[in-house]
């Protein structure tokens, strides 16, 4: 847009009568065609994250849940001899499996849907592997934060205590 008024006077000097009335420049013309292509991926990458922060908290929960259910059980295991790093372990290994099952039955689906949405994919080939390993590997760490909490829980559990409800 610097070179507006100079393509003006360029093209005054060869035709008075000539009107240069919308002058836009590439990047305008390139916004306002993809625009609705940008809103789009936005709204699909807000509801992405929306989806995985749903995800972690329904782990949370539910990891939250079996740990209480289980107190009992970890608090014998504690009063036996098991340590508080053997438990955490345990718990975080049962999130570990929730998030492999939740990848195995992923993985095919999403193999699947690329197909459907492969003309709305740019730069991006559909079946990328460091893509699909880079998704896996941050769906298996959120499955593994939002077990650390119920984890740290369970290995503070004091057997005496939760034994004493019994």
């Amino acid at each position: 847009m610097a070179l507006a008024s100079a393509v003006r006077k360029a093209v005054a000097a060869i035709d008075v009568a000539v009107p240069v009335t919308r002058l836009t420049t590439q990047d305008q013309i390139r916004d306002g065609t993809i625009s609705e292509e940008r809103l789009f991926a936005t709204l699909c990458g807000a509801l992405a994250v929306f989806a995985l922060l749903l995800s972690c908290i329904g782990l949370y929960g539910l990891m939250s849940f079996n740990v209480s259910r289980r107190a009992n059980e970890i608090a014998i295991r504690m009063a036996i001899g098991a340590k508080p790093g053997d438990v955490a372990r345990s718990v975080l290994g049962e999130a570990l499996v929730l998030a492999a099952i939740g990848v195995g039955l992923g993985l095919p689906a999403v193999l699947g849907v690329t197909r459907l949405i492969k003309n709305q994919l740019y730069g991006v080939e559909p079946h990328d592997p460091l893509t699909l390993v880079v998704v896996i590997v941050a769906l298996v760490t959120v499955g593994l934060l939002s077990a650390w909490l119920p984890a740290r829980r369970a290995a503070r559990v004091d057997p005496m205590e939760a034994l004493r409800y019994e």
